[in-house]
């Protein structure tokens, strides 16, 4: 049996930020996704079996109705899943289930829609905020990006959206040096963008479909802006293009139409078709085969795009690394309703023996680990709305709610320590990408923007930091220092 995160391997996080008023935390934690054994027909798992299922990376493309959205995880670099053997052998778990065989439609196309897509984030040009960049295109230098497209359908055009951040060598007070860049593919023009702000910027255009060739293409990014201040970001390049359905590699399709029946012709051989569409509930296609020849038929849903994934099965991407858990793995502590602690003190393991003193110090106080929250809370993903999720549940759901909580450890912007300088040991939000600021507010904002519990951060870097913090703080309680100073 195979789980994953309630939010699909994706980060929620951003969403605070976006829309704090409309963001719900009170999904459940773990969903089953269903599995295919290959060689279970004698009804053991051996040594010689493999297990298949579908998963997402914390990054990808989601289908959004008829769109298809790109999902950018600025907050973890890998998503987190849990295979369990039971003991009970009569537990099967969830199947990948076979769709009944269709008639075939007579409308036989031999392409689809691909998008790819290429975001490396490497530089955040404020040390702050969410806005990260790969590389910087300084005046009157060419960048170059090249991009591999297998088996572009060309006989209809492409799309291209290239994403720029606004960006100066020396920083003005109000950042408007105007940048001006010119675009090349396959050294053809394909069109200009101008701005003169610091934020985000989007140049979009139509690709003939001449320029579009199989392999390497090379797009090329030149700055001619006139004032020398001018350094952009490149942000991303997306490519929308039609697809042969030609098999070299294992590779996703979209639909080209909707509301209508189609046949797929496919070229390969020993292939396998699911319709992916519904994460959580991957379906295998029948299929028909003659030689190296592949059909199948569906059908087209008209309100919503539907995602094919074409593989054969030595060529999926194969898990080598596990950690073993064991049995003793807490899933439901922080959970349990009858918990009655009104001072929550979040950190990391390490912190918890030298935090234990604070504890006893104050009345119905907590200790929890940051990764235990991840663990109950989304999935064992390092999501910072995990954070949010467990105390929205404790305010609800508790015998006790809590009153007030203390984050235990620093924090900085960088959540994936990309710049492999990130002190951060206890994340924290931050909002916005370019007028940027850091709050942790919206762990305890339920409901908008107004704080439901108290919450303040100590800082910590190490256990010195937090020994000598929690020694001057319970002095201070102890015996207090008064004054004139104090209101009577």
């Amino acid at each position: 049996m195979v789980f994953t995160s309630s939010s699909k391997g994706r980060s929620l996080t951003e969403k605070i930020t976006n829309d704090p008023y409309n963001i719900k935390t009170d999904s459940q934690n773990l969903i089953e996704l269903p599995i295919n054994i290959m060689g279970e027909s004698d009804g053991n798992l051996s040594n010689s079996d493999y297990l298949n299922f579908y998963a997402n990376g914390p990054s990808g493309y989601d289908i959004e109705g008829k769109d298809l959205n790109w999902n950018q995880n600025l907050y973890f670099n890998k998503s987190t899943y849990w295979l369990l053997i039971p003991n009970d052998s009569s537990l099967r778990g969830k199947r990948i289930k076979t769709v009944n065989k269709s008639s075939p439609s007579n409308f036989i196309i031999n392409y689809g829609q691909s998008n790819l897509r290429s975001e490396i984030d490497i530089i955040n040009p404020n040390l702050s905020g969410l806005l990260w960049g790969e590389k910087y295109i300084q005046k009157e230098l060419v960048e170059l990006k090249e991009v591999l497209i297998k088996n572009p359908f060309t006989i209809f055009n492409s799309a291209i959206k290239i994403g720029l951040i606004g960006s100066e060598n020396n920083k003005t007070p109000f950042g408007n040096t105007n940048h001006k860049i010119a675009f090349e593919i396959n050294n053809s023009n394909i069109g200009q963008v101008e701005w003169s702000h610091s934020g985000k910027k989007v140049f979009e255009t139509t690709i003939n479909k001449e320029l579009v060739i199989n392999g390497i293409n090379s797009i090329k990014m030149r700055n001619f802006a006139e004032n020398i201040n001018s350094r952009p970001l490149l942000d991303y390049i997306d490519l929308n293009y039609s697809k042969k359905l030609i098999y070299n590699f294992p590779f996703d399709f979209y639909s080209p139409f909707f509301g209508t029946d189609v046949d797929f012709q496919l070229i390969g051989q020993d292939l396998v078709v699911w319709n992916t569409t519904e994460f959580d509930n991957p379906l295998n296609m029948p299929i028909a085969v003659k030689n190296d020849t592949i059909l199948f038929t569906t059908f087209l849903s008209n309100d919503k795009n539907q995602k094919f994934t074409v593989f054969k099965p030595d060529d999926i991407q194969i898990v080598n690394e596990f950690e073993l858990i064991g049995n003793d793995i807490d899933w439901t502590s922080l959970n349990d309703t009858k918990n009655r602690y009104e001072h929550i003190i979040i950190g990391p393991k390490e912190f918890e023996d030298q935090t234990e003193k604070l504890v006893n110090h104050r009345k119905n106080s907590i200790f929890v680990d940051l990764n235990l929250i991840y663990q109950q809370f989304s999935g064992g993903n390092r999501d910072p709305i995990a954070i949010r999720s467990f105390l929205n549940f404790a305010n609800n759901n508790w015998d006790v709610s809590p009153i007030y909580v203390l984050l235990m450890g620093d924090t900085d912007f960088d959540y994936r320590n990309i710049t492999l300088e990130s002190k951060s040991l206890v994340p924290s939000i931050q909002v916005g990408y370019n007028d940027s600021f850091v709050t942790d507010d919206r762990f305890v904002a339920f409901n908008g923007l107004i704080p439901e519990i108290s919450i303040g951060r100590f800082p910590a870097q190490n256990e010195t930091e937090v020994i000598n913090y929690i020694d001057k703080l319970i002095e201070y309680e102890n015996n207090p220092v008064e004054g004139d100073w104090k209101q009577e």
